[in-house]
C-alpha cells in the first residue's frame, strides 16, 4: 500500500528518494493585484511511497531536476512543460493530468520525454473573465521563470517541449509576448502543442504573438475539434472565434513552422464527461495523444499515420477515426 510522506530539504538534496518517478511542479500564487508568489514541489512515486518535496528555492529545484535528468539515458532526457485550462489546476485533477501525460506521452517507445513540469496556476475561479485577467497579471513573471528553466535544461542539451491546454493557452502566448520583449533571447523550444486553445481564431495571424514567436520553436502543432462543447461556451462568452473549437480564421496565412489538426471525428474518450464536452482530448484519447506524441517525436506533420491533408497551402490536416 503506497503512503505520502513530505521529505526535507538535506534528504531530498542527497538523493535519498531511491529509485523513484517525479513530476515537477512550478506553483504560483497570487496575493494582490501585482505580487506573484513562485514555489516549487517535487511529487516522487516508487514501489513503496509516495512523497513530495516543496521549497521556494529555484536554485534547489532546479539542482534536483537536473541530477534527476542526468541518470536518464540519453535518448530518453528530454522534457515536457505543460500550462493546465481552466480548473485544470484542482489538486487531484492536476496531479492525476501529469500521471496522465507520464502514460501517454513518457512511457511509449517511440517517446525520447523523461519528465513532465507543470505550471500550476489559479485559474480555479468560477469567474470565466477573472482567470483571464489572472493569465495577464502573472505572464511577466512566469515568462522570466520559464526562459530561466529552459535555459537551464537545454544548457544539459536537452530538448524542451510544451503543451499548452485551453485558457493556458492564453497564459502561454501572453509569457511569449514578454519573452519577444528581451534584447538576449535563450529561448529555444523544441514542440509546442496546443491543444484546445481558448484563443481568438486570428491568433496566428502574421501580426500577433504566437505568429511573431515561431521562431522561438522548431515547430508549433495546434488542434481544435468543432464538437467542442466547452469552448463554445467560451464563444459566447468573448462573443468572438475560438481558434480550439472553429480553426484558423480565413485570413491565417500558411507558415511552415505551423501545422492544425482537426479532431472532430474523433471520439475514444473512456470518460462520459471528457467525451461530452470534447475538450479533455489530451489527457484522454488514444488517437489524438497518439498523434501529439508523433508530433512531438519531430515527425514531419504530412506522414504521420491517420492524418487527412485539408489545406496543403496552410498545413491544416484532419484526423480519421482508426
Amino acid at each position: 500500500m503506497l503512503f505520502a510522506v513530505s521529505v526535507s530539504e538535506s534528504a531530498a538534496q542527497t538523493e535519498e528518494w531511491g529509485d523513484s518517478y517525479r513530476t515537477y511542479t512550478i506553483n504560483v500564487n497570487t496575493k494582490d493585484s501585482v505580487s506573484v508568489e513562485l514555489s516549487y514541489t517535487i511529487r516522487f512515486f516508487n514501489k513503496k511511497t509516495v512523497g513530495k518535496y516543496e521549497t521556494t528555492s529555484i536554485d534547489s529545484f532546479l539542482m534536483l531536476l537536473t541530477q534527476d535528468i542526468q541518470k536518464q539515458p540519453l535518448d530518453n532526457s528530454d522534457l515536457l512543460f505543460y500550462f493546465h485550462g481552466m480548473f485544470g489546476g484542482q489538486p487531484a485533477n492536476y496531479n492525476y493530468t501529469l500521471l496522465d501525460f507520464k502514460e501517454r506521452y513518457l512511457d511509449k517507445e517511440n517517446s525520447s520525454m523523461c519528465r513532465v513540469i507543470g505550471y500550476r496556476w489559479p485559474a480555479q475561479n468560477a469567474a470565466y473573465i477573472r482567470n483571464k485577467e489572472v493569465a495577464y497579471q502573472i505572464a511577466d513573471t512566469l515568462s522570466d521563470n520559464f526562459n530561466h528553466l529552459v535555459s537551464a535544461i537545454r544548457e544539459e542539451d536537452n530538448k524542451v517541449n510544451v503543451i499548452a491546454n485551453s485558457l493556458g493557452a492564453e497564459l502561454f502566448k501572453e509569457m511569449l509576448k514578454y519573452e519577444l520583449q528581451r534584447d538576449t533571447n535563450q529561448l529555444q523550444l523544441n514542440q509546442v502543442i496546443i491543444s484546445a486553445p481558448d484563443l481568438v481564431d486570428t491568433a496566428i495571424e502574421s501580426d500577433e504573438i504566437m505568429s511573431m514567436a515561431v521562431d522561438l520553436c522548431h515547430r508549433i502543432t495546434v488542434y481544435y475539434s468543432q464538437k467542442d462543447f466547452t469552448l463554445t461556451i467560451s464563444k459566447n462568452l468573448n462573443k468572438e472565434n475560438r481558434l480550439g473549437l472553429n480553426g484558423p480564421s480565413s485570413n491565417t496565412e500558411g507558415n511552415d513552422k505551423i501545422c492544425y489538426v482537426e479532431v472532430t471525428d474523433i471520439s475514444d474518450e473512456k470518460n462520459l464527461a471528457w467525451k461530452m464536452t470534447g475538450h479533455s482530448y489530451v489527457r484522454a484519447s488514444d488517437i489524438i495523444s497518439r498523434d501529439m506524441l508523433s508530433a512531438m517525436m519531430g515527425e514531419e506533420a504530412n506522414q504521420i499515420s491517420n492524418r487527412e491533408e485539408q489545406e496543403k497551402e496552410r498545413n491544416i490536416f484532419r484526423l480519421k477515426p482508426e
